[in-house]
């Protein structure tokens, strides 16, 4: 009998072992919701390296379900067991004994076991001690340092909790949909004042460290734990500004000693306060906090929506005398979409991760829109809408893309989300959904949807469900149509498709048919489907601005799916009404995300309009598309060469800039392929052809005036193609601009090279001057007095033409002790290798220096991956692709960055386009060249270059 109770007392003890470990999901269970936060942190600066923090934390929560367990998130933080203290807000206060505590570290949980349950619909109070490292970088709780007036150095701590990174800092639910309320106090040296979500309600002494205070700030609305921010600095403030609905906005920047950096936080300022009005104008609904900080901080990345206090990456928010009209552009277009967030992703806050496109689809979108209210006349929102499309169309086009409304779990996974698809694509069928509702409709979704969820969480569906129910009122959809069926086929599922559109001549009606577009229409893919929604005109009706579907192309609901018959509707009969002498164009204005093919005829009756004077009777928007769809048809074989070619041609006519940035970007990926090949002299004739004539219209690399924001943001795109393709007063006038410059007394200060121009010139001078120029800017990027230009000094660098230099140049890259951001690598590895010497440089050295294992160094292995990517996407031969398959099947696993390795994926999967494409299409392409230009074989029997072949 003792022997049994024996048995029974260690298999008791093995059973409570087990279920205390057991659970992990990687959600946390449902059992308690957060209420509030009561936090404070004390921050320790004092010794550099060593940065420290403690606090405490007070979280009231209620029960939903009975439980004998308290679980939520801890991270690399220490929890000072001792002084746990769990007390029921039941009048008396009672406290609960811990009956222990456990973890599971790959979830991050902490546990705390009790020796009595805890009662549904209760209010309970757990009490927490904890300290901690503030760690160098830019997650979690950080510290940076930059240098004072003086010279000094001075130290900043901020946050980026953003997705999961609260529970490394203090004990929390860290799940989005857990919102709660925060108090917030922050004790540091008096030397320092701090700013966190909320004004500052009260500064006291502390009472037991000297020379430290406490900085007490007011009560935050309901947030997620991702939201938190806090920041214990030395900064200035630009001047409070109040608006018409009572809110406080001003920026924060680091001491210099001419206050420059506040002067550079001047114009994002400006747009961050009218934008947050305009959003309320449109929302019906006033900014939630009563005040908005906006903060530079220096040696960080991105920019974060925290909700009262948003954070830039310093050198993306300045805007200086030295700063370009693009960079301009990018500021607004940055804090727009943070100012959106506001009411996208902080007062309605997705449920989970999974739905992070609607925080940041919304974002991406609205701010656009904002930005398009705020200065019409230059309409800075064409630019971003065309730039966006473009990335979509490239990036969704392959079998290795993937759907942005997907289940996500783990951190990895979660982090995976943040890419073009949340952002981008998000943004582009929100777009799509304004044009076939109608702005009224489409406001008045908006205003729903986020006064029913404020301060609230939300799903795709409740949005779905308020557009639906505003459309239904409006009448905006045909009967039985919802908003859910139409866009699940957008969100769910990867890819966009393709409408293909046959006319016939003889009854004026036209068959479309739908599939997926693949830039190789030969992959095996899955018969998706969308529902579309189909605009079109024609050239007797010249009506582009009426986006509102004409037709819907259906999907087949399960029921007719599972019917084993062919169905009539795979292809939809629509009347044209015209003559077989007029062209009809569908998707007005590239409202929809979609690719458009036509039957011969129709688009030559396209080609012949737009070779014409009568070129700008299609739209702008619509000339891109055809441009952009009839390139992306031939690349992926469903046109030839010989319908998308004659199109380009028309380009020597334009003077807009969304076809040539459609246009550009899709004539670019041709020009890495065919300049290594025989048939190069004849495309950079065309290139030169169509370029020189808008070149000239622009007024060159000179300044010249009154140009709309879009024209200036196309003049740095336009002259950087122009003098890339030798356009011989391209080339000519940057050689002198780089001389001139090279003259000055002191180079440093005075600079007569246009800040828009600079790019173009330094470049140009890079690869057509000699090691003098190359030397001369090597000194101007080693200057420590020009910190905002070494980003465009170093892509320039990259830029020569000798492969010593080359070799140089990739070894100060590629140490490991180098301190140059990310970007910037990314940005110069495109440079060098959009160069035929530093291409072939490049791949030699990928395979000398890193045939073995990668060195243990983070950002050895991070340069390394954006040189592998840079490379890789512009191989294009079989026998280079298979060398760089080794090499990446090699490294792979030594690749921890899921985001790094999504961009290898997708640069692969262009390779394997590149060297399907060169083996199909090159001779087609050059004889389709041919016919454009007017030239003979003979003429293209030339010296192949010794790199080429």
């Amino acid at each position: 009998m003792p022997g049994l109770l024996y048995s029974l007392f260690c298999v008791g003890l093995f059973c409570l072992s087990l279920c205390r470990a057991e659970y992990t999901h990687p959600r946390l269970p449902r059992t308690l919701k957060p209420l509030s936060y009561n936090l404070k942190i004390v921050s320790h600066l004092h010794e550099p390296k060593k940065f420290t923090f403690e606090g405490e934390v007070h979280i009231q929560m209620v029960t939903r379900y009975e439980t004998d367990n308290v679980t939520l998130h801890v991270g690399n933080i220490t929890i000072h067991e001792s002084q746990i203290k769990l007390i029921a807000l039941d009048g008396n206060d009672t406290a609960f004994e811990l009956d222990g505590t456990g973890e599971v570290p790959e979830l991050q949980y902490y546990m705390l076991f009790l020796t009595a349950k805890l009662v549904p619909e209760v209010v309970y109070e757990l009490r927490l001690a904890f300290s901690g490292d503030i760690i160098e970088g830019g997650d979690g709780y950080y510290w940076n340092k930059y240098q004072d007036r003086e010279n000094d150095t001075r130290y900043l701590t901020a946050t980026q909790f953003q997705p999961t990174l609260a529970r490394e800092v203090f004990p929390c639910f860290d799940e989005p949909h857990l919102k709660a309320n925060f108090t917030i106090t922050l004790g540091h040296d008096k030397a320092y004042h701090s700013l966190s979500n909320m004004p500052v309600r009260q500064i006291t002494p502390h009472a037991e460290l000297h020379n430290y205070v406490w900085t007490e700030f007011q009560e935050s609305v309901p947030m997620p734990t991702y939201l938190v921010a806090f920041s214990v600095n030395d900064f200035d403030h630009t001047t409070t500004v109040k608006s018409d609905s009572g809110f406080e906005f001003r920026s924060w920047a680091r001491h210099d000693r001419n206050s420059t950096t506040l002067r550079a936080m001047i114009y994002g300022n400006v747009i961050g306060f009218k934008v947050l009005q305009i959003l309320e104008k449109l929302f019906g609904i006033n900014y939630a906090l009563p005040k908005m900080d906006q903060m530079a901080v220096p040696n960080y990345t991105g920019a974060m929506e925290h909700w009262g206090l948003v954070t830039y990456q310093e050198s993306r928010i300045f805007s200086t005398a030295e700063t370009t009209v693009s960079e301009r552009h990018a500021i607004a277009e940055m804090v727009a979409h943070e100012m959106a967030h506001q009411w996208f992703g902080n007062l309605v806050t997705a449920k989970w991760w999974s739905d992070l496109w609607l925080n940041e689809g919304f974002a991406s979108y609205i701010g656009c829109y904002a930005l398009q209210e705020l200065m019409p006349a230059h309409e800075p929102c064409e630019h971003t809408i065309v730039a966006s499309l473009n990335t979509i169309f490239s990036a969704d086009a392959n079998n290795n893309s993937r759907s942005f409304a997907r289940s996500v779990m783990d951190g990895e996974e979660i982090s995976a989300t943040f890419d073009e698809f949340s952002y981008g694509k998000g943004g582009i069928v929100l777009r799509m959904l304004h044009h076939f509702l109608g702005t009224d409709t489409f406001k008045a979704g908006m205003r729903d949807y986020l006064k029913r969820f404020a301060y609230g969480n939300a799903g795709r569906k409740d949005l779905w469900a308020a557009f639906t129910r505003v459309a239904e009122d409006n009448k905006d959809l045909p009967a039985n149509f919802s908003v859910a069926t139409i866009m699940n086929t957008w969100t769910r599922q990867p890819g966009y498709p393709l409408i293909n559109v046959t006319r016939n001549y003889n009854d004026g009606t036209a068959n479309v048919t739908q599939q997926r577009f693949l830039q190789d229409q030969q992959e095996d893919v899955r018969q998706d489907c969308w529902w579309i929604p189909l605009s079109f005109t024609t050239s007797e009706r010249l009506d582009f601005m009426d986006t509102v579907p004409r037709h819907w192309f259906q999907c087949p609901s399960e029921s007719d799916s599972e019917k084993d018959t062919d169905s009539d509707s795979d292809v939809l009969n629509i009347p044209l009404h015209i003559s077989a002498k007029q062209w009809a164009i569908f998707n007005l204005r590239i409202s929809g995300l979609y690719k458009v093919n036509y039957d011969r005829h129709n688009w030559e009756l396209i080609i012949d309009t737009l070779n014409s004077e009568h070129y700008n009777k299609i739209h702008a928007l619509n000339r891109a598309q055809l441009l952009d769809d009839s390139l992306n048809l031939a690349w992926g074989g469903y046109i030839g060469y010989d319908v998308a070619l004659p199109l380009v041609k028309y380009l020597r006519r334009e003077l807009e800039s969304s076809p040539w940035l459609m246009a550009m970007s899709n004539l670019q990926k041709l020009t890495l392929i065919m300049r290594r090949t025989a048939h190069y002299p004849s495309f950079r004739g065309l290139a030169q052809l169509i370029t020189t004539p808008i070149y000239n219209h622009l007024g060159g690399l000179k300044d010249k005036k009154g140009l709309k924001l879009k024209q200036k943001m196309l003049k740095t795109q336009l002259v950087a193609w122009a003098c890339a393709n030798r356009v011989d007063r391209c080339i000519k006038d940057a050689k002198e601009l780089f001389l001139r410059w090279r003259s000055v007394s002191d180079p440093e200060k005075h600079n007569p090279i246009p800040v828009d121009m600079r790019s173009t010139v330094y470049c140009t001078a890079i690869a057509e001057g000699d090691e003098i120029n190359w030397y001369f800017l090597w000194r101007r990027y080693s200057s420590p007095t020009d910190l905002h230009s070494k980003g465009m000094l170093l892509s320039a660098l990259a830029c020569t033409q000798r492969p010593w230099v080359v070799l140089k140049f990739l070894d100060f890259i590629m140490r490991p002790s180098g301190v140059m951001p990310d970007e910037d690598v990314s940005a110069a590895v495109e440079a060098m290798t959009n160069q035929d010497v530093g291409f072939h440089i490049a791949k030699g050295y990928l395979m000398e220096r890193f045939a073995g294992k990668l060195p243990k160094s983070r950002k050895t292995i991070v340069n390394f991956t954006h040189l592998l990517i840079a490379v890789t996407r512009k191989i294009h031969t079989k026998s280079d692709a298979q060398s760089l398959a080794s090499l990446i099947r090699n490294h792979m696993p030594e690749i921890q960055s899921e985001e790094l390795m999504y961009k290898l994926r997708q640069a692969v999967s262009s390779m394997v386009g590149n060297v399907k494409w060169r083996a199909r299409n090159a001779k087609k392409a050059a004889s389709a060249l041919r016919k454009v230009m007017k030239l003979k074989d003979a003429e293209e029997r030339i010296r192949v270059d010794k790199y080429g072949g």
